[in-house]
C-alpha cells in the first residue's frame, strides 16, 4: 500500500519521525529533556483517501494513540493504523497502542 504520511509537530516532521533524531533534537541543550512527550497529528494519505490519527510519543519509544478518523467505513480494517504501525516499527518506535479505560 502507498501512503504519504505527514505531521503536524515541526519536531516529527523536520526528521520524518525518526526516532534518533527525534531524541537527539530533544535531548539538546537548546530543549534538554530526557523525559519529554510529542503531541502531534499524522495525516495518512493512500488510495483510501486521507486518515487523521492523533498520537504521544514518548521518550522511551512508546507511541499512543489518542484519536483516530479513517478514511474507510470498515470497523475491521484500518488501513492508517497498519501504515502507522509499519512506519513505527521501521523509523525505531514501538508499536503504537490505544489505552483502554
Amino acid at each position: 500500500m502507498d501512503v504519504e504520511i505527514n505531521f503536524t509537530d515541526i519536531t516529527m516532521s523536520s526528521c520524518d519521525g525518526e526516532f534518533e533524531k527525534v531524541e537527539k533534537i530533544m535531548n539538546s541543550e537548546d530543549i534538554g529533556k530526557t523525559k519529554w512527550v510529542i503531541n502531534t497529528d499524522v495525516f495518512i494519505k493512500s488510495n483510501f483517501g486521507l486518515g487523521c490519527i492523533s498520537i504521544d510519543c514518548f521518550y522511551d519509544k512508546k507511541i499512543l494513540i489518542t484519536q483516530y478518523q479513517s478514511s474507510v467505513d470498515d470497523n475491521i480494517y484500518n488501513p492508517e493504523i497498519i501504515a502507522l504501525t509499519a512506519w513505527a516499527q521501521e523509523k525505531g518506535w514501538s508499536v503504537p497502542f490505544v489505552e483502554m479505560t
